[in-house]
C-alpha cells in the first residue's frame, strides 16, 4: 500500500486462528495402513464415526494426520472369544486347541465306534474363564450315519438351552429313547420337551415319559408314541431347558440376550399368583445383583439374595401379559448366613443400592465385590442414610467391602472423588462425609418457608378479620386487592418494630444468637450430623413462631396449625426423601375428590367474606340514657 503525502499510517490486523487437521488416521495394529481415517480437512468441533475391529494384541494405537492437532475416542464392547473347545461322544473326545473366533467354524471328525446301539452321550466343553468375563458360547451341529440316522442342533442364550434333534430308526423300534445332556451347569429345570412323527404334529412329552437328572434328561418315546415306532420312521425332538426358576408364574422369553451379549433379556408373564418371582442365582453370572425394568408398569423391583446362591428377583406391581426386562450390576453381594433384601436404585458405574433384611431376619454379614473397579484406585462403600463411608478397599480386581444386610442406601464410589446423583462421583475416608442429602430443598429453605408462611399468613389473615381498613372494595377482587395492601404495609411495620424489639430486649437477643448457633450448626461451623440439626431446627421453629406471633399481637391457632403442618412436611422430605413425592402421587390418585373439597373450602370461605357493606355501630355514652 502506498501513501501520496504525509505520513505513513499504522495498521492492526485482528485474526481468528483455526486449526483444521488433514487427513486424520488412526492404525491400530502397526502394520502401517490406517483401519480408520478421514479424507480431507477435520475442523474445530467436527467429529466422525468409523467402526474397527480391534484383536487382543493390538495394544499399541497410532495416530496419524498430515497437520493439525486430532483427539480419538474408542468404545471397545468385551466379548470373550471361546477357546479350547471340545466334544465328547460317549467319553470319546475330540477338539480344537486356541481360539474360536466369531463365525469361524471347524469340522472335527470322530471314530465310528464311538457310536453305539441304542443311546449316545454327546457333551460340548469350553475353556474357563474368569469370574468377571462374559461365558463362551459355542453353537454345534452334530450328526453321525449308522444303522440309525441322527442330526443334532443346539442354542444357548443366557436364560435358556435348546436341543433339536431328529433320528431316523433303520428298523422298527419298541424302546425307542434319546439322551440329552445339556451342556449348561446352569441348566437346572426342563421348560418343555415335544416331538413329532415323520413331520406331523408337535406333541409335548408327558412328564412321566421324562427323567431329569442333574443336567441330563431321557426322553422315552417309545412309551411317549404308545406303540413301536416302524422301520424308517423319524422322530423329531426339542427339548429346552432353563436356567431360571420361576414361581408361582410362568413367562416367556421374547428377546434373548445372545452368547457374548451383556444381559438385557426380555420376558412376558404368562400368568402369576402372589409371591411371583424368578430365581436367576442359578444361571452363570447368577452371583450379580440382578434388576428388573419395563415400559409396560413400574416395575419396583427387588431382588432377595440368598448364601446358597438362590437370587429371587420379585416384581409385585406385575400382572399377566406385562413384560419387563432384566439385566444385572458389574457387582455381587453376597451374605455370608441368612439372605438380604436389594433394590437397584441406581446403576451405573457408582451404583446406587437401598439394602434391608431379607425374609429370614436381620443380622446377616453381607460381602460386596465391585467389579467395575481399576486396580490400585481405593473404593469406599458409602451410606448415604448415616453419611458415613462402611468399608474401603484398593481394588485389586475387584473391590471387596464388608456390612450386615441392616437398613441402609448404599453407593461404590471412587474414593476423594466428587458425588453427583448421576451414577459418578466419589466420596471421602472412614467416618462421617459430605454427602448431600438427596430431597427437594435443603433444610434452610424448609425453614425460611416456614417461618415466611407462619408469619405472613398468620398476619395478613388476622389483620384481615379485623377490619381495620376501608371495606370500600367489594367482591372477592376487591378482598384480594385490599389483602395485598394491608400485607404489604403491615410487613413493614412489623420489621421496624421487631428490630427495635431485639435490640431493647435480652430475650430477643438471646434467640437471635440462638439463631446464629442454628445458621453455625447447618453451614457446618459447628461440626454435627445434618439430621440432628434438622431435628434441633424442626423443634425450634414451632415455639419461635408461636412465640413471635404472641409478641407482635397477631396470632391464630388455624393458621399456626397449617404453617407448621407445611413445615413438618418438608422437615420430613429433609429427613427421608421422597415424603412429598408419596404426597403427591396420593393426591393424584384422588384428585377428583381433592377438587371437590378444595371447591366447597373455597366457597365457604367466600360466604364468610362476602357480609353486608355497612356495620351497625352502637355508642354507649356514660352519663346518657340515649343510643344510636
Amino acid at each position: 500500500m502506498s501513501v501520496a503525502s504525509g505520513p505513513h499510517p499504522d495498521w492492526t490486523v485482528e485474526y481468528t486462528e483455526r486449526l483444521y487437521s488433514s487427513d486424520p488416521a488412526l492404525d491400530i495394529d502397526g502394520d502401517g495402513s490406517p483401519e480408520a481415517s478421514v479424507n480431507g480437512k477435520l475442523g474445530p468441533s467436527e467429529s466422525v464415526t468409523r467402526d474397527i475391529d480391534p484383536s487382543l494384541s493390538d495394544e499399541s494405537w497410532t495416530i496419524m494426520t498430515a497437520n493439525g492437532p486430532i483427539d480419538i475416542s474408542a468404545t471397545i464392547e468385551e466379548r470373550t472369544v471361546p477357546n479350547d473347545v471340545s466334544v465328547s461322544v460317549n467319553g470319546n473326545t475330540l477338539g480344537t486347541t486356541g481360539q474360536l473366533n466369531d463365525g469361524e467354524t471347524t469340522q472335527l471328525t470322530g471314530d465310528k465306534a464311538w457310536v453305539t446301539n441304542g443311546s449316545n452321550s454327546v457333551t460340548v466343553s469350553t475353556g474357563s474363564v474368569s469370574a468377571d468375563a462374559p461365558a463362551m458360547r459355542a453353537d454345534l451341529e452334530y450328526s453321525h450315519r449308522a444303522s440309525n440316522q441322527v442330526s443334532v442342533s443346539y442354542n444357548t442364550t443366557a436364560f435358556e438351552e435348546r436341543y433339536n434333534l431328529s433320528y431316523t430308526y433303520a428298523d422298527a423300534t419298541a424302546d425307542a429313547a434319546v439322551t440329552i445332556p445339556f451342556q449348561s451347569d446352569s441348566v437346572s429345570a426342563i421348560k418343555s420337551v415335544v416331538y413329532r412323527v415323520d413331520g406331523g404334529e408337535w406333541g409335548s412329552v408327558a412328564a412321566e415319559n421324562l427323567r431329569f437328572n442333574g443336567t441330563t434328561v431321557d426322553v422315552y418315546l417309545s412309551d411317549e408314541f404308545g406303540e413301536e415306532l416302524p422301520s424308517g420312521a423319524t422322530v423329531d425332538v426339542e427339548a429346552v431347558g432353563r436356567k431360571i426358576e420361576v414361581a408361582h408364574g410362568e413367562v416367556t422369553i421374547t428377546d434373548p440376550s445372545k452368547p457374548g451379549e451383556s444381559l438385557d433379556t426380555e420376558l412376558r408373564i404368562e400368568n402369576r399368583t402372589n409371591e411371583f418371582h424368578v430365581n436367576v442365582g442359578t444361571t452363570a453370572d447368577g452371583r450379580r445383583v440382578h434388576y428388573a425394568y419395563s415400559d409396560d408398569y413400574p416395575t419396583s423391583d427387588y431382588a432377595v439374595i440368598e448364601a446358597d446362591g438362590d437370587q429371587k428377583l420379585y416384581l409385585p406391581e406385575s400382572k399377566d401379559g406385562d413384560t419387563f426386562r432384566v439385566k444385572y450390576l458389574k457387582t455381587m453381594v453376597e451374605p455370608k448366613t441368612g439372605d438380604v433384601r436389594v433394590d437397584v436404585l441406581k446403576p451405573g458405574t457408582n451404583p446406587k443400592l437401598d439394602i434391608g433384611p431379607g425374609p429370614g431376619g436381620q443380622g446377616d454379614q453381607v460381602e460386596v465385590r465391585y467389579y467395575r473397579a481399576q486396580s490400585g484406585i481405593e473404593y469406599i462403600l458409602n451410606s448415604l442414610s448415616r453419611d458415613v463411608v462402611l468399608d474401603s478397599d484398593t481394588a485389586n480386581s475387584p473391590a471387596t467391602f464388608v456390612d450386615d444386610d441392616s437398613d441402609e442406601t448404599w453407593r461404590i464410589l471412587e474414593d476423594n472423588a466428587q458425588v453427583s446423583d448421576d451414577g459418578s462421583g466419589g466420596g471421602n475416608s472412614i467416618g462421617p462425609v459430605p454427602v448431600p442429602k438427596e430431597a427437594s430443598g435443603l433444610p434452610w429453605l424448609w425453614i425460611a418457608a416456614g417461618l415466611v408462611t407462619v408469619a405472613g399468613l398468620g398476619i395478613a389473615i388476622t389483620r384481615m378479620r379485623g377490619g381495620t381498613a376501608s371495606t370500600s372494595s367489594s367482591g372477592l377482587g376487591g378482598s384480594v386487592a385490599v389483602w395485598i395492601g394491608r400485607t404489604s404495609m403491615t410487613i413493614t411495620k412489623t420489621s421496624l418494630s421487631v428490630g427495635r424489639s431485639i435490640a431493647s430486649n435480652r430475650t430477643a437477643l438471646a434467640g437471635l444468637g440462638a439463631l446464629a448457633v442454628v445458621g453455625g450448626l447447618m453451614t457446618g461451623v459447628i461440626p454435627i450430623s445434618s439430621d440432628i440439626v434438622v431435628l434441633i431446627v424442626a423443634a425450634a421453629v414451632p415455639l419461635a413462631a408461636f412465640w413471635g406471633m404472641r409478641q407482635v399481637g397477631f396470632f391464630s391457632w388455624s393458621i399456626f396449625a397449617v404453617s407448621i403442618g407445611l413445615f413438618g412436611i418438608g422437615v420430613m422430605e429433609v429427613l427421608s426423601p421422597g415424603v412429598i413425592d408419596s404426597l403427591v402421587s396420593a393426591l393424584q390418585d384422588y384428585l377428583g375428590l381433592v377438587i371437590i373439597l378444595a371447591g366447597v373450602g373455597a366457597y365457604l370461605w367466600y360466604r364468610q367474606r362476602s357480609g353486608p357493606d355497612e356495620v351497625n355501630k352502637i355508642e354507649i355514652e356514660a352519663g346518657g340514657n340515649d343510643s344510636q
